[in-house]
């Protein structure tokens, strides 16, 4: 389980982001405050805890496959938050995996192109930092012999 104030930041970051766009609109108020709806998102809003435990399952996630699982990354792969939007993007065109999987790695790609990759900052810290996806490059070359 996250700590409590990486998810609390989390979700309040996203609230504040959805509030800040230009393209969301009120839908209704309700005695927990306001629900906000953006294009993309089911009109039938989403409560705190929801968000909260959505959160919190895209960050215990990792993906178990292909060029960013296991095998390239051990011992259980990279974070989906940590994905490149790109490699999220190839999915979206070629279709997400069926399952859990599929859904979380579709919402993970909703936020990132609406520019809110910094919702998963606060759990990205409770985890360590980012991980690197890039290489080390040797420091040694060899140039031949001269």
């Amino acid at each position: 389980m996250w700590p409590d104030f990486a998810l609390r930041a989390a979700t309040g970051k996203l609230l504040r982001l959805a509030a800040a766009s230009a393209d969301v609109r009120p839908i209704h108020y309700d005695t927990s405050g306001l629900v906000w709806y953006w294009p993309g998102m089911d009109p039938t809003g989403i409560d705190r805890e929801d968000l909260r435990n959505l959160l919190e399952e895209i960050g215990r996630m990792r993906m178990p496959f292909g060029k960013f699982g296991p095998k390239e990354y051990p011992p259980r792969g990279v974070p989906i938050v940590d994905l490149p939007a790109e490699y999220l993007a190839w999915f979206r065109e070629r279709g997400f995996p069926q399952g859990r999987l599929g859904e979380l790695l579709e919402t993970v790609f909703e936020i990132k192109q609406n520019g809110a990759d910094g919702v998963f900052e606060p759990i990205r810290q409770a985890n360590g930092g980012r991980i690197r996806l890039r290489r080390e490059r040797p420091k040694e070359f060899d140039f031949g012999e001269e």
